[in-house]
């Protein structure tokens, strides 16, 4: 049996009384919740290529763009 506290009600009495912002507040929580899913997978994805050195450059496995040559020669390229 769940307790049912103050704050439980009230949310209940919201959904009754603004059904239209209670449904668009859920779509939003749920829409929320699939993207910090999926950061949290992009992250899962970012870290495997870093850890394995998938890029291959021996330099740098944060891939070839991040090597000393490339890296230098923007900063040079910036200073102009």
């Amino acid at each position: 049996m769940t307790k049912t506290t103050p704050v439980r009600l009230l949310k209940d009495r919201l959904k009754v009384s603004f059904p239209a912002p209670a449904v668009l507040y859920l779509r939003v929580k749920e829409r929320g919740l699939r993207l910090a899913a999926r950061g949290q997978y992009l992250q899962e994805i970012s870290s495997g290529i870093y850890a394995g050195n998938l890029w291959g450059d021996p330099e740098s496995v944060s891939g070839p763009g991040s090597s000393l040559g490339i890296v230098a020669t923007a900063v040079l390229d910036s200073a102009c």
